[in-house]
């Protein structure tokens, strides 16, 4: 059994570390969660591994620091999307975005019509 206090908030890395020390300590597969005495659910050795990165202790970065790995390319990550009103007037009616859903397009408050997407900066 592995009981969180329910008086502090969780912190990630601390659980993860705790529970490894826990499995290794009692040497089975699975360790039931409790929180406030209630059980919550159970941490496997299989998936504590996996987020801690082995149980014996032997990660080189700390949990949650990523591979470092970046796609090929120029990163799109801080563009800000320009939509514009498909109708010629002044001024022009413009909204930014930054991320592009079809379903939830902006909409000129002038005309009424879906804005469209003209580039970004």
């Amino acid at each position: 059994m592995f009981e969180l206090d329910a008086d502090r908030p969780v912190v990630f890395s601390e659980v993860v570390e705790r529970l490894a020390a826990a499995l290794r300590q009692s040497g089975s597969d699975a360790v039931e969660v409790r929180r406030g005495g209630q059980v919550i659910g159970f941490a496997t050795r299989e998936r504590v591994s996996r987020w801690s990165g082995t149980l014996a202790g032997t990660e080189t970065a700390p949990v949650s620091s990523g591979d470092q790995a970046t796609l090929p390319g120029e990163s799109g990550q801080y563009r800000a999307l320009r939509y514009a009103c498909p109708e010629p007037h002044q001024p022009i009616y413009e909204e930014f975005r930054i991320f592009h859903d079809a379903r939830y397009g902006p909409h000129c408050p002038v005309h009424d019509k879906a804005m469209e997407l003209r580039g970004w900066i």
